[in-house]
C-alpha cells in the first residue's frame, strides 16, 4: 500500500510540475533577446511568456511597466506601456478628454501603444454601469475611434501586414492622411487614419481590396434630405444617439448615414443613403 501511495505522489508531483510549466515562465533564444536588447537598451526587470505566435517581454522603463510583443524571428510587433494616470497624458489628449462624452465616465486604465509604421496611441479604457469603452487618441488629442472594450487579446488582433497597395491607396484616395493604427479584425484589415483632422477607419478583405471607410460625424455635418428623410420616418422621436458616415462606393464621398437611435428602452439602428432612403 505504501509504494502505491508513494507512486500515486510521484505522479501527482509531476502533473503538478508540467501545470506549473506553463507559458509565464518563457526564456528566449539568442535572437530573440538580441532584438528585444537592440529596441530597449535600458529595460529592467525582464520577463517573457508566450501569448499564441508571439513571445511577449514585460519590463520596466522610465519607472513605467510596458510589454512588447515579438514573433520568434525577432520581429516587433507592439508595445505597450501602461501610463495608470490620466496626468501622465500629453495635455491635448487630456483637454481633448475632459470636453468629451465620457469625461464623467470611470477611467479604468491609461496605455499608451506603439507599433512599426504608424503613430503613437493612447488608449483610455472608461466604464459607466455595465457600458466599457476604449478610447483611442492621436498624440494630439483626436478622438480616433471608440471601441467597445469585448476583453480579448492584443495578440488575437496584430499584424505587420501593411502592404504597399494598402498605403498606396490610402495615399491616393486620401492625400496628407496619417497611418495610426491597424489590426485584423472579424476577417478584414482595419486600417486607422487621420484624415482633415478627424479619425477615420479604412477597411479592406485580407487580399487587401477596399470594402469601405467609415467616420463618426455631427448632425449639423448630414445633407438636409437625409436629416428630412429621418424626420419623416417612424424614428422622428427618437433620440440620436450617434451618426456615423460609410463610404462604399468611392472613397472621399458619402454614400450613406447610419444613424443609432433610442425611445425609452428601445435601441435601433438605421441606414439612410444619400438620395434619402432608408434601409436597416
Amino acid at each position: 500500500m505504501n509504494l502505491k501511495f508513494l507512486l500515486l505522489a510521484v505522479i501527482l508531483g509531476s502533473l503538478s510540475l508540467f501545470a506549473c510549466s506553463d507559458d509565464d515562465d518563457y526564456t528566449p533564444d539568442q535572437t530573440l533577446r538580441e532584438s528585444f536588447e537592440a529596441k530597449y537598451p535600458n529595460a529592467t526587470r525582464v520577463s517573457w511568456e508566450k501569448k499564441g505566435i508571439y513571445r511577449v517581454a514585460e519590463f520596466w522603463l522610465n519607472n513605467q511597466e510596458t510589454h512588447a510583443w515579438f514573433d520568434t524571428s525577432g520581429e516587433w510587433y507592439m508595445s505597450k506601456t501602461e501610463l495608470k494616470t490620466l496626468s501622465a497624458l500629453p495635455v491635448k489628449v487630456q483637454d481633448s478628454f475632459k470636453k468629451s462624452e465620457y469625461s464623467t465616465w470611470k477611467i479604468d486604465d491609461v496605455d499608451r501603444v506603439e507599433r512599426p509604421g504608424s503613430e503613437v496611441v493612447y488608449i483610455i479604457e472608461v466604464e459607466q454601469g455595465k457600458q466599457e469603452i476604449d478610447l483611442y487618441y492621436s498624440q494630439e488629442g483626436i478622438l480616433i475611434k471608440t471601441v467597445v472594450d469585448d476583453d480579448s487579446n492584443p495578440e488575437d488582433h496584430l499584424t505587420n501586414t501593411l502592404p504597399a497597395s494598402v498605403k498606396d491607396f490610402i495615399t491616393k484616395n486620401y492625400p496628407g492622411a496619417r497611418i495610426v493604427e491597424y489590426e485584423i479584425e472579424k476577417g478584414n484589415l482595419e486600417v486607422d487614419i487621420i484624415d482633415d483632422n478627424r479619425g477615420k477607419e479604412v477597411v479592406f478583405d485580407l487580399k487587401y481590396n477596399w470594402q469601405y471607410t467609415e467616420y463618426k460625424v455631427a448632425r449639423t455635418e448630414v445633407p438636409q434630405n437625409v436629416m428630412d428623410a429621418l424626420d419623416a420616418s417612424p424614428y422622428k422621436d427618437f433620440h440620436i444617439d450617434d451618426i456615423d458616415c460609410y463610404e462604399t462606393k468611392t472613397p472621399k464621398t458619402p454614400s450613406y448615414y447610419r444613424f443609432e437611435l433610442e425611445s425609452g428602452n428601445t435601441e435601433v439602428k438605421i441606414n439612410i443613403d444619400t438620395n434619402g432612403t432608408i434601409t436597416k
